[in-house]
């Protein structure tokens, strides 16, 4: 199966700016989707080796991409864009086979870091995602999950980023949830859309999971489990990636200055630097005024009401 990347991304003109920032240094296929249902499309016909996902989507929660890989035996390295703070992420490790960037992200970081997950690509079967996994990408995004762990009959439903109510087939509230919080076998993440019910959790999560975690790792190390792998509770950290090497195509002037241009004004709309992503579309489209993402950011841009002072222009 050849390598290729998605980027799924609900913003047109975003996604498409992407799609062709990182295809212009990059050897391999980088498809684009808008939503969920069209991602899943393409993963059923190019299954990607790396994906570039946003968090919230118009139909249903990024966070859902995990299981759909799960579900179809495929391996991705994953990469989710939230809005979360970085002092929350730093409470919890994060998944081998997952990464979450904080937004503003630069178009040369996206690059960076897709690079890096296609040389260090094995197509070895990843470890399941497990409930801390989504539980903590959940919160991120703020959005209502329900996970479910089939083998203990356990559910846990996230309101809004929010731990809610936890079951399984000995109880409910935070004790569930401390049953559940560290299985990986048999997890799965959909959206929730229905009624809550009633809330039982009222304790922090990600205290009740790291509490849980510390528990595990010390009766393990009393002696109740003689296999070294179930030390590995929750997470496990990517090792370095291998470096590779890049080599440019050779262009004449006038498409170099073109395509530095796009850069600069792609890593502007990133950043949100709106007065530069003008200045920077503007000088591209005075080279080629026929280019279609040229045209689309500058009238996106005249949207959010820039270029309608000369002195922008």
């Amino acid at each position: 199966m050849s390598a290729s990347v998605l980027v799924v991304e609900d913003e047109d003109t975003l996604r498409t700016s992407i799609v062709r920032g990182l295809s212009r240094h990059l050897s391999v296929p980088v498809h684009g989707a808008g939503t969920l249902t069209e991602a899943l499309s393409i993963i059923d016909e190019h299954p990607p080796t790396v994906i570039l996902c946003d968090l919230d989507l118009p139909d249903r929660a990024g966070i859902e991409i995990l299981g759909e890989l799960g579900r179809r035996g495929l391996h991705a390295a994953v990469t989710f864009v939230s809005a979360y703070t970085r002092a929350f992420l730093a409470q919890i490790p994060k998944h081998a086979g997952v990464r979450v960037l904080e937004k503003p992200v630069t178009i040369e970081q996206l690059r960076t870091l897709v690079r890096e997950d296609l040389a260090q690509h094995s197509g070895d079967a990843p470890s399941p995602f497990g409930v801390a996994d989504y539980l903590q990408l959940a919160a991120m995004g703020g959005h209502s999950v329900l996970i479910e762990v089939g083998h203990k009959q356990g559910k846990i439903i996230v309101l809004r980023g929010e731990l809610f109510s936890a079951y399984d087939s000995f109880g409910e509230g935070d004790t569930a949830f401390r049953r559940l919080c560290l299985e990986r076998e048999g997890v799965r993440c959909t959206t929730w859309r229905d009624a809550p019910g009633t809330r039982n959790v009222h304790g922090r999560w990600e205290a009740m999971l790291l509490d849980e975690a510390r528990a595990l790792d010390e009766r393990r190390r009393d002696g109740f489990s003689s296999d070294p792998q179930e030390l590995r509770v929750a997470f496990s950290e990517p090792a370095p990636p291998a470096p590779i090497a890049v080599i440019e195509p050779a262009v004449d002037p006038a498409a170099e200055q073109f395509s530095q241009l796009m850069e600069d004004g792609l890593s502007a709309l990133l950043t949100r630097q709106y007065p530069d992503a003008w200045r920077a579309f503007r000088a591209a489209s005075e080279i080629n005024p026929t280019d279609r993402t040229v045209q689309a950011n500058l009238a996106r841009l005249r949207e959010l009401g820039f270029g309608k002072d000369p002195s922008e222009n």
